[in-house]
């Protein structure tokens, strides 16, 4: 299959899993009880009186304390159901059952109804926080609602990422659509292997987030209480393939089918610091070609050194991600290992708990799960949720 094909498939993929995600139960009488729902705002958690629930695909709060939480003042009437808040020069007034709301005497349209649900009035969070000036993100996988209010996100701030070398080209381009949400952001990646990041926080590097290609090396910084665990979420997965020159004749049908004859040299990451070249060396192991195979191994300090040798012709074959695959028309995708065969390949980020911006770093990681990123993912191969 050919790159541009298989962008055009992941991306069809990716915009299925979105629309079947936002499918609800046609009743619009029950609301969906969301127990496991958590919602932060400006990186808190926010202690709520009543869980949060889902009515018709539209997430309700209770209103005093989405309120209060973005600085608003609000009022409850009780004669005619209204609820009444004020932040600044900006007035909301919701009416109970009503699918529209005053905002400073201008009628606007609601996508879901206030409700009261077990005695307490629910407000849809979207709307109260982005018409108070707010940034909403929700994140699926972590079941997490991210509000960002103004001061937060107007806030100037320095971020220094590192991240692993297989997410370079999804995060430069990721960059210009964070900054276009949050332009007083300044963000500086350093990329390479995410063992060596790992022991480069670990003995003081300068860092603000971490992006991992492997669940290992998160687990080790968390463990020596160098990241905030509350922030830890998994924002991507991979697939490992083999790869070749792009006009190499190599009959490989798969990584089990690898002829140790016909290979001369096949590149993989130093298994000790790049999460790749562990997956690689699990991967032969559990096919059974590691032994017949180590001798013809060159090793990458990261996976796009590997990619790099693979394009040059230095070595015959390569073990990659699909993503560093998809980055250049030089190489041709040859295999795709088996899951069952190597560790989950998972994608972890968490906020350094040296950062003097940890608000900041967390709204960073909370966009990593916005529907913008996860498009800039999935267009560079990458698997999301």
């Amino acid at each position: 299959m050919s790159k541009p094909r298989k962008s055009v498939l992941m991306l069809f993929l990716f915009c299925l899993s979105l629309l079947a995600a936002q499918i609800m139960p046609a009743s619009t009488e029950v609301a969906q009880a969301a127990a496991a729902i958590h919602v932060k705002v400006d990186g808190r958690h926010l202690s709520v009186s009543q869980p949060p629930v889902i009515q018709n695909g539209r997430m309700l709060v209770p209103m005093r304390d989405i309120f209060e939480a973005l600085g608003a003042r609000v009022t409850w009437n009780g004669a005619n159901k209204t609820a009444t808040a004020v932040q600044g020069s900006t007035t909301i007034v919701l009416a109970i059952g009503q699918k529209t709301a005053k905002v400073n005497q201008s009628s606007k349209a609601l996508d879901e109804a206030a409700q009261v649900i077990s005695g307490k009035t629910m407000v849809p969070v979207r709307f109260v926080s982005e018409t108070f000036g707010a940034k909403v993100i929700w994140n699926e996988h972590a079941r997490t609602v991210a509000v960002v209010t103004p001061k937060l996100a107007n806030q100037k701030a320095d971020l220094t990422i590192a991240a692993a070398a297989s997410l370079t080209d999804a995060l430069n381009e990721l960059k210009t659509s964070f900054n276009a949400d949050y332009p007083n952001y300044h963000l500086t990646f350093t990329f390479g292997s995410s063992g060596k990041l790992a022991t480069q926080i670990q003995q003081g590097a300068p860092a603000d987030v971490f992006l991992s290609a492997s669940k290992k090396d998160m687990d080790t910084l968390e463990a020596s209480k160098l990241i905030a665990p509350s922030t830890r979420v998994n924002f991507a997965e991979n697939r490992l393939v083999l790869v070749a020159p792009k006009d190499t004749k190599l009959p490989v049908a798969g990584f089990d089918k690898i002829n140790p004859d016909a290979i001369k040299q096949m590149a993989i990451g130093n298994p000790d610091s790049v999460p790749a070249g562990r997956y690689a060396k699990e991967t032969l192991t559990n096919v059974g070609l590691w032994d017949k195979l180590q001798s013809k191994i060159v090793f990458a300090s990261d996976v796009r050194q590997v990619l790099t040798y693979v394009e040059s012709g230095n070595v015959d074959v390569g073990a990659v991600y699909t993503s560093d695959a998809l980055s250049t028309d030089k190489v041709k995708i040859l295999a795709i290992a088996d899951t069952k065969w190597h560790s989950p390949i998972v994608y972890p980020g968490a906020v350094v708990n040296t950062s003097t911006f940890a608000s900041e770093a967390d709204v960073f990681l909370d966009y990593l799960n916005s529907e913008k990123a996860m498009l800039i993912l999935s267009k560079h191969g990458f698997y999301v949720k």
